[in-house]
Formats: C-alpha cells, sequence, structure tokens
C-alpha cells in the first residue's frame, strides 16, 4: 500500500502538460484519478468486447433470453395490458414466460411503473428493447451534458465506458434513465422547477435512489419544486389506482413484507452495494443489518441538511449525490452511474483533488470492475470485497465534504451559500478560481 502511494505522489507531480496532451484545459481531478479512471474504462470496454451479453440479438423472445432485466420490466407491462397488473407481484405467474436464465428475475418497481411499461407491451419484444436502448443512451450522454463541466470529450467518454454505463448495457437495466431524471432535477431545481418536478414524480419508479430528496429541497427552500414533485407523485398514485385498481397497490406492500422484495433487500449477494447487504455478507444478524441501514441513512440525512444549508448549490451536489448512494437500501452495479455522477459534479466546483481523494476516488469508481476481476479468482473474495464498498464511499464522500468546506467562511444559513458561491445558478463557470486550493 505504501508502495502504491508512493507512485500516486510522484504521478502527481508529473507535469500538467499531461492534461493538454489529451485536450483537458484543467485538471482532471488529478494525474491519479485521471489514469485510473482511463485505466477503468479501457477494463470496461475490454469486458464488454470479450463478453456475451447479446446487447444486439433482436431475434429472440421472454422464453429465449440470456441474462437481461429489461424482460422484468416488458412483463410487467404486458401484464398491465391484459388487466393483471397484481400479478407482476406474483413471483410463479410473473416468472412462467422467461428462460431459464431470467426465472429469478422479479418485478419490483411500484405500481405507478404499469403506466410506463404497458406501452412498451404493445410493441414486440425486439422493438422494445431497442427503444430501451437508445433512451439509455441519451440518458448517459445527458447526464454529462447536463453537468455543463466544460471539459470537452472527456468525461463523456469516460462515462460511456464508466462501469455502471457497461452494467446497465450488460444485462439491460434502465436504471440510467431514472439517474438522468433525478440529477437533472437536482441541478435545474431552481431554473425549471416544473419540469424538475415532474422529472423527480417519475423517477420514483425506482424510489430508492431519492429517499433524500425532499430533505436536500427542504434544506435549500425549494418549495416549488417540492410541491411540484408531491403533486405529481399523488397523480401518478391516484392515476394508477384509476386505471389498475387498488389491488396492484395491495399486492406491491404485500410484496415488500413477504414477498420478491423481502428477498431482494435482505439477500447478501455480491452485486448489492449497501450497508445493511455489507453487514450480511459479513455474518451479522437481521436486526443488525436494518439497525445499521437505519442508522446510517439517518447521518447521511443530516449530512444533506448540512450541505443544502451551509455550501452553495454546486458545492453541495456531489456529496448530496454521493450521500444517496451509501443510503440507498437497494444500490447494485448497474446504479453505479450516480457514483460516477458524484465524482464528475465534484469535478466541476474543484477541478483539482488532494492525493488520497484521487486514489480513492479513482478506486471507488472502479469498484465494480474490480468484483468482475476478483470474479475469476473466487466468488468468496468478491463477496468480502464488496462487503467494505460502502466503507469506502463513505470515505469518499467525507474527503468531498472536507474539500468543498476548505477555506468556508463561518457565516451561517442561506447566507453562507450566496457568499461561499452562486452554483449552479449563477454565470457560467471557470475552473480557474479552484485551481489552487
Amino acid at each position: 500500500m505504501r508502495l502504491f502511494f508512493n507512485s500516486a505522489q510522484r504521478l502527481e507531480s508529473v507535469d500538467f502538460k499531461i492534461f493538454n496532451i489529451i485536450g483537458l484545459k484543467e485538471p482532471f481531478g488529478g494525474p491519479v484519478f485521471l489514469a485510473v479512471s482511463i485505466f477503468t474504462s479501457i477494463g470496461m470496454l475490454m469486458l464488454f468486447l470479450g463478453s456475451d451479453h447479446g446487447l444486439l440479438e433482436f431475434d429472440k423472445g421472454l422464453g429465449e433470453l440470456g441474462i437481461e432485466d429489461f424482460a422484468a420490466f416488458y412483463r410487467g407491462g404486458q401484464l398491465a395490458l391484459e388487466g393483471n397488473a397484481a400479478l407482476a407481484y406474483d413471483y410463479q405467474h410473473f416468472a412462467s414466460v422467461f428462460s431459464e436464465s431470467n426465472e429469478e428475475l422479479l418485478f419490483l418497481n411500484p405500481p405507478q411503473a404499469f403506466l410506463f411499461f404497458e406501452p412498451l407491451a404493445h410493441l414486440p419484444y425486439p422493438v422494445a428493447r431497442a427503444v430501451g436502448i437508445v433512451l439509455n443512451s441519451v440518458a448517459i450522454i445527458g447526464l454529462v451534458y447536463s453537468l455543463r463541466l466544460n471539459l470537452g470529450i472527456t468525461p463523456y467518454v469516460l462515462t460511456v465506458l464508466s462501469c455502471g454505463a457497461y452494467f446497465s448495457f450488460s444485462i439491460l437495466q434502465i436504471s440510467p434513465i431514472f439517474i438522468f431524471l433525478l440529477v437533472f432535477a437536482l441541478i435545474n431545481h431552481r431554473k425549471m422547477p416544473l419540469l424538475s418536478g415532474v422529472a423527480l414524480a417519475i423517477a420514483t419508479i425506482k424510489p430508492q435512489f431519492g429517499l433524500l430528496v425532499p430533505v436536500f429541497l427542504i434544506s435549500v427552500r425549494s418549495w416549488p419544486v417540492f410541491a411540484y414533485a408531491a403533486f405529481g407523485t399523488l397523480f401518478l398514485f391516484f392515476l394508477t389506482l384509476a386505471v389498475y385498481g387498488s389491488s396492484v397497490w395491495e399486492a406491491f406492500f404485500s410484496s415488500i413484507s413477504a414477498g420478491g422484495h423481502s428477498t431482494q433487500l435482505w439477500d447478501a449477494f455480491a452485486p448489492m452495494i449497501t450497508i445493511s447487504h455489507s453487514l450480511g455478507k459479513l455474518g451479522a444478524s437481521d436486526t443488525v443489518k436494518m439497525a445499521g441501514q437505519v442508522l446510517v441513512m439517518m447521518c447521511c440525512t443530516v449530512l444533506v441538511w448540512f450541505s443544502g444549508r451551509k455550501l452553495s448549490v454546486d458545492r453541495s451536489l456531489p456529496v448530496v449525490v454521493f450521500a444517496m448512494c451509501i443510503a440507498s437500501p437497494s444500490f447494485i452495479l448497474y446504479d453505479w452511474l450516480l457514483v460516477s455522477v458524484g465524482l464528475l459534479l465534484l469535478l466541476r466546483c474543484k477541478p483539482r483533488w488532494t492525493v488520497l481523494l484521487q486514489v480513492l476516488g479513482g478506486i471507488v469508481g472502479a469498484a465494480p470492475l474490480i468484483q468482475a476481476a476478483l470474479g475469476f479468482i473466487d466468488w468468496e473474495t468478491v463477496r468480502k470485497f464488496s462487503a467494505f464498498v460502502p466503507l469506502l464511499m463513505i470515505s469518499v464522500c467525507g474527503l468531498m465534504l472536507r474539500e468543498l468546506t476548505n477555506g468556508m467562511p463561518r457565516i451561517e444559513g442561506a447566507k453562507a451559500a450566496r457568499e461561499f458561491g452562486a452554483g449552479f445558478d449563477s454565470k457560467p463557470f471557470t475552473h480557474s478560481a479552484d485551481f489552487t486550493s
């Protein structure tokens, strides 16, 4: 480990001409983080090209597919179209049409998801999955564009070839769409309150991401977005009741207490990266797992509140996004795009990081790739490594907060946010002011 950090220190001393060579006008966190990010992208590209993921196979139906999560969303839409939406939460009926590779798929989304998945069922499955691929691609590009990094093509390439993008496409998950909606709303909550509120309402289809969003909106006094999001969520709830009946909500809550949701939340499998799952991998009881998850969620709630009240918008968002990742009761490798977004948000306001943050940030960003590499050695090693990934995430979040509050004047409340930087609501950002900090 000492050798690694010594090497990182030497790389850190490399002249900034390295950034100019690849077209970067500003440090991408620093040479250590940039190097790790590039190697991670190369690794993910090699994994993508060397894996039989079947992404571009459009000649198979639900009963012939390899491992593919999009089949679950399409199947839910099928049942809704048939008037049997509640049966999506009945595992035996839901999985009866799947191939052997997908026989363990569950439908875990809340009932408002049927309003969006049912239209897909009007299309043949190959066409529907093509729509999913296009929407995922647009969402990933839109994520980077919405951050307004002014770092050229580099963040686009590194995000498209990131761990979160790879695992989303390899099993055709739709997490990128909802991560885009969530991040769009957080960034534009002042400028576009109505669109932000609508985006947050739709993002409740994957509610685990946004548990701390209300805390952030209240802390920054973004009442219009809070109201629009609340109204939009209630609208979707009552529309679901009107279209599918109360039985679908009864089936959903039954699944949470004793169905597929409870299996997903408590089984300690390696791809799930949460505090409760980490404790489970280390042999903790269900009571300890629940207590640990609740405690971390409470700490993250305080952290989000503090960030919203004490920091400017652009400085608070990296911490807020990382806190959301840490607090989520369900966070899988294909959700890692949200981790990448947190790191990119930090780049926006702090283009130059400490060596320790560069190293740990690079490792956290590459964690799914490291797990995949360890899988070629021993799956027990994968489980043990994955158990400590949340601790790495917490460490990175703490280092972020230290970087972002370093030198902050002791001014209370909203006045501090105004005087310490206007954030996303200010004039176009330039990195020069933070270059030497």
